[in-house]
C-alpha cells in the first residue's frame, strides 16, 4: 500500500485514471473523483462474469477513446492495473 500512498500524495489532478480493478474502487471509493481529473471505472460496464475480469481489449478500447477525448491529458493516462495495492 506504500506505493499507492506515495502516488496519491502527488495529487494527480491532471491525470485520467482508467480503472479495470473493482478493488481500487473498494479501497478509495469517493476519493477517486476528488483525486483525479477524470475517473473511468471500466470494470462497471465491461466486467466479464464468465472469466472474472475485464478483458484487455475492452480496457484498451476504452483507454483509446479517453485518450482521443482528452488530448491535453494524454501524457498523464494511468491504467489502474499499474498501481500496486500490495507491498
Amino acid at each position: 500500500m506504500d506505493h499507492m500512498d506515495n502516488y496519491l500524495r502527488e495529487k494527480p489532478r491532471n491525470t485520467v485514471l482508467v480503472n479495470s480493478n473493482p478493488v481500487i474502487d473498494h479501497i478509495l471509493s469517493t476519493k477517486l473523483r476528488e483525486l483525479f481529473y477524470d475517473y473511468i471505472p471500466v470494470w462497471r460496464s465491461y466486467w466479464d462474469y464468465n472469466i472474472g475480469v475485464v478483458k484487455p481489449e475492452d480496457v484498451y478500447r476504452v483507454t483509446l477513446k479517453v485518450y482521443m477525448i482528452n488530448p491535453d491529458k494524454n501524457d498523464r493516462m494511468v491504467p489502474a492495473t499499474s498501481l500496486s495495492l500490495s507491498q
